[in-house]
């Protein structure tokens, strides 16, 4: 019982369906304005982002994160989609790893954003989401153990679904607090 409302939870925080935004012109120092303060109690933060066509409308979107909220499955993320005027607005909130999302065409605007979530050593979730302007909406949940020595089926889905992960790139907190065109590095 306690696994499962743990599971509950987990599942729903990695999911959360936030208020549409004000349209911003720039995600990242949105998002660090609102996580202000954090670097002052652990120095070595990072900020994420990634660049990524999330709704498959043609324009690129801008997921960021924070080292924060990160553990052994990755972090939460919150996801901006493009806007034909160069702004952005937040659309949703998910729970992923760049080595571990993948996103494919349904038709121009709407996204299939896959993700393995991980639960345990080798075992995790495969969740398949609908991302468009209207937000995140799961559409279907298995779950995937990877423990089969890359010989059976779930390693090959895993495998074939995620071949490379999204590039990321991070900058540290304290350095985009002083200035805002930091060097950004390869990596998270």
């Amino acid at each position: 019982m306690h696994r499962w409302i743990a599971g509950f939870w987990i599942t729903l925080l990695a999911t959360v369906a936030l208020p549409v935004s004000p349209a911003v012109a720039d995600p990242v120092t949105f998002y660090f304005i609102g996580m202000a303060g954090l670097a002052q109690e652990e120095p070595d933060l990072r900020l994420i982002r990634l660049y990524a066509d999330f709704d498959c409308d043609g324009r690129t979107d801008i997921a960021v994160t924070g080292s924060q909220t990160w553990g052994g499955a990755g972090g939460v993320w919150d996801i901006f989609l493009s806007q034909p005027n160069d702004q952005y607005f937040r659309v949703a909130q998910l729970l992923f790893h760049p080595k571990a999302i993948a996103i494919d065409k349904i038709r121009p605007g709407v996204g299939r954003v896959s993700v393995f979530q991980r639960t345990g050593k080798g075992l995790g979730r495969l969740i398949h989401y609908r991302l468009s302007s209207q937000g995140l909406v799961k559409a279907s949940e298995r779950n995937l153990n990877l423990n089969d020595q890359g010989i059976g089926p779930d390693q090959g889905a895993y495998q074939e679904l995620f071949p490379q992960p999204l590039a990321s790139e991070y900058c540290l907190w304290t350095e985009y607090e002083r200035n805002r065109s930091c060097a950004w590095r390869p990596g998270y």
